[in-house]
């Protein structure tokens, strides 16, 4: 999820529409929670639709390989 941040929600839907069974797994789990930061910051989550809400936490499901409740604690703990 290096360059995550720097997608259009456009490059993330085709993404995950393309991926089909590919998972990708962080190294640790210090490397998953900065990566998901920079994705939810950069993408400014709290402005976004429910719609596109719901494709950046798919996105960080399919890259990290955390369970949805998992994305859901993570995110909460950045936007405040």
């Amino acid at each position: 999820m290096q360059n995550a941040e720097h997608l259009s929600q456009q490059q993330l839907r085709e993404f995950l529409e393309s991926s089909g069974e590919i998972e990708f797994a962080g190294q640790g789990r210090g490397q998953i929670y900065a990566s998901t930061e920079r994705v939810v910051v950069a993408q400014a989550y709290a402005r976004l639709s429910k719609k596109e809400r719901g494709w950046i936490r798919a996105y960080i499901g399919k890259m990290t390989g955390l369970r949805r409740a998992q994305i859901t604690r993570l995110i909460r703990r950045y936007l405040g």
